[in-house]
């Protein structure tokens, strides 16, 4: 029985051990919208959750060091749930996470 613990403990620490800081800021205008980070293996998931009454769209930008900036884009239903991904090219420091939301109805300078 102590050995199956002691196998327990180590994997814990082993897939401890491959986790990496995630910092996320989130801008949402006012609109209720919530964000959760997970990992899962060696990729990213942002799962974004919108409460408000209009149709939302988020913009994600990821950072990993010298790695190029990677955006997402998502368009929200009110009470939907979308994950969004991403999976870096290189070894990961720290990850960090842009993201701003605003109403689909918003229109943007120049459209």
């Amino acid at each position: 029985m102590r050995k199956i613990w002691l196998v327990a403990v180590g994997m814990g620490w082993a897939a401890a051990a491959w986790a990496w800081p995630v910092d996320l800021d989130l801008e949402t205008n006012g609109l209720e919208v919530t964000a959760q980070v997970d990992q899962i293996g060696d990729s990213a998931v942002v799962r974004l959750t919108s409460y408000a009454t209009v149709t939302v769209r988020c913009e994600l930008v990821f950072r990993n060091g010298p790695e190029t900036p990677r955006t997402r884009q998502v368009v929200l239903e009110p009470g939907e749930t979308r994950p969004v991904n991403h999976r870096p090219q290189r070894s990961v420091v720290r990850l960090k996470i842009e993201a701003w939301c605003e109403s689909a109805r918003a229109v943007r300078p120049g459209d």
